[in-house]
Formats: structure tokens, C-alpha cells, sequence
């Protein structure tokens, strides 16, 4: 299945769209306001967005039917554990008189009790979570704390909370380079990633390393906006979101686990090529995610009509 969110209404809500000719979408979400940055529970059965509605925060779905609930307020890019008990996210928090401080903070949510627990402590630049370490005692994350004006690419521990930044582990740093949407293999013995050049508009390069840190090894051919590296459920595939057709499409690459190296040239695996049916083209805030058999990618439709102005 394919779940996404489209302005269909209006506005973006989340559908999912069984893959195969034929097969009709279904709605997952109905709201008056924007619903995005889905992502999918690893059973697949569930999944977490930002919306726009009730003050804005973090909302959980069932994919197949059921009440939807509030989990939390002023979360961004939420992140399921692989257990699916958990959230990690980015969350700001506006000025309080009580607390006195405010800004950016990274978070852990436990969906069964709704507890939240401050992972870093305030920031004027969020840290972002990308993904979790197997024992689910890590967070795979972007950090500007250390580097400000370019993000690297780091472990947060969640035993060091409420200032896992004092003990952050550095996976990938460039000087000139912005990293971002880092993410671990299914062996999580590498982690995919972007990299894009500040003095470099409109292109992103995606590249694989080491998750204990090391040399880089590029995967895309550093012409287009490659973003968004997701691994397949073998870990033999990375798809990709890319400008290289002038619309953005789901592209993919085979990849050898033993070797860390592409395999072959990348292949297509969307078409959408008019501007009434296209992935989101902010794709630098969109976000996509798979799960076995699913995917989850944010669709904008996009329709007009001519108009005659009388009385001018």
C-alpha cells in the first residue's frame, strides 16, 4: 500500500492507496486543517502525523479505521521506535513565564502511557530525529548544538536525557556540507543520509557509511535533489525521492550489504509527471516512509479553471 497525503479536500489528509491497477485509495484522516509527516508503526497497523488541527501536535491513526488521538502538542518529524511502543520527535515550546526558558527540545513519547521525557534540553535550533539504535537506547539524529550554521550527524543517548547533547556520539560532520534524514540499514551496519551544500541550491547528494562513523560512500551521482533514503526490508534496495525527470519521483538503487556499494544504476519506481497529480515539491519538509509492503508519500492534486472578470 502507498499512504499519503493529498489537498484533495482542501487540505492535506492522509490516504492510503493499495499498490496495483485499480485498487481505490482510502482515506485515513479527515480534518479541516493540514495533516503530514507521516510515519508508519513497523507493524505497519498505525501511523503517527503532524496536524495542524486542535493547536496544532502529534496525532496517531489506525491505517484501517478507528479513532484517531491527540498524543501530543507542538511535536514535529515524528520517529516509531522498532518496537512501536515509543515516539521520538522535535518539539518547541513557546515562552512561560514558570519555566523561563524556550525553544527546541528533543522528546520521547511511550504511546501506551503518554508519558513524555525531555531527551535534550532547550535549543534556539532543533535536534531531529531520524531513527533508533536496535537496543532502542539511541537516537539516530541531526544536531546544529556543536556546529552551528551546518548539521551534522549524531547519537543521542537516552540514558544522558535531559541532556543527551552533552553526551552525543558524532557519526558524520562536514565543514561544508549540511547532513540530513539519516538513517540505519535493517543490520544497522550502515546508515544512508543526505548531504547538501550550502553555496549548492537544488542539490542533494545521497551517500552511505559506517553507523560506528567512517568514509562516506556516495550513492547518487551528486547532479540532482536526491532526498529521503529509505531501506527496503532486505536492506538491499535504497529508494529515494528525486528531481532528475523535473518532477519529483520514488527512485531506487540496489545496494550490497557486504561490500557497502551501489549496485548498477538507479531505477524508476513512480511516475508522476503533471502538475495535477505530484509528490509534495516542498520535499525538503515532506517525508516518506516504508514499511514491508508500504509506502508512505505525500501527493499534492492540483486542479484550475479559467475565469472572466466583468466590470473592470
Amino acid at each position: 500500500m502507498i499512504a499519503y497525503s493529498s489537498d484533495r479536500g482542501g487540505n492535506f489528509d492522509i490516504w492510503v492507496q493499495p499498490v496495483g491497477e485499480g485498487n481505490a485509495a482510502v482515506r485515513v484522516t479527515a480534518s479541516p486543517a493540514h495533516d503530514w509527516q507521516p510515519d508508519w508503526a513497523p507493524a505497519g497497523n498505525r501511523l503517527v502525523f503532524r496536524s495542524e488541527r486542535d493547536g496544532g501536535g502529534l496525532f496517531v491513526a489506525p491505517v484501517l479505521g478507528g479513532n484517531e488521538r491527540k498524543v501530543s502538542s507542538f511535536g514535529y518529524r515524528p520517529r516509531w521506535s522498532h518496537d512501536g511502543l515509543r515516539l521520538a520527535y522535535a518539539r518547541f515550546r513557546p515562552p512561560n513565564s514558570e519555566r523561563g526558558q524556550n525553544g527546541w527540545e528533543l522528546m520521547l513519547l511511550s504511546d501506551g502511557s503518554g508519558d513524555e521525557q525531555m531527551i535534550t534540553s532547550a535549543n534556539n535550533t532543533p535536534e531531529l530525529a531520524w531513527d533508533w539504535s536496535a537496543d532502542g537506547q539511541w537516537i539516530l539524529g541531526g544536531s546544529q548544538r556543536q556546529t552551528p550554521g551546518r548539521r551534522l550527524i549524531g547519537l543521542f543517548p537516552i540514558a544522558a536525557a535531559p541532556h543527551a547533547e552533552t553526551e552525543m556520539r558524532v557519526i558524520a560532520s562536514h565543514p561544508e556540507y549540511n547532513l540530513w534524514q539519516a538513517r540505519f540499514s535493517r543490520d544497522h551496519r550502515w546508515i544512508s543520509f543526505c548531504a547538501a551544500k550550502a553555496t549548492e541550491a537544488g542539490v542533494s547528494t545521497i551517500y552511505v557509511a559506517p553507523a560506528s562513523g567512517g568514509q562516506w560512500v556516495r550513492i547518487t551521482e551528486g547532479k540532482y535533489f536526491d532526498d529521503k533514503p529509505r531501506w527496503s526490508s532486505d536492506g538491499k534496495i535504497l529508494y529515494f525521492v528525486s528531481s532528475r525527470t523535473g518532477f519529483f519521483n520514488v527512485w531506487g538503487i540496489q545496494f550490497d550489504p557486504g561490500a557497502g556499494q551501489p549496485v548498477g544504476e538507479p531505477f524508476r519506481v513512480t511516475t508522476f509527471e503533471s502538475p495535477g497529480q505530484m509528490i509534495l515539491s516542498n520535499v525538503r519538509y515532506m517525508e516518506m516512509a516504508l514499511a514491508a509492503d508500504r509506502l508512505v508519500l505525500p501527493i499534492m492534486e492540483v486542479s484550475g479553471g479559467i475565469w472572466i472578470l466583468e466590470n473592470l
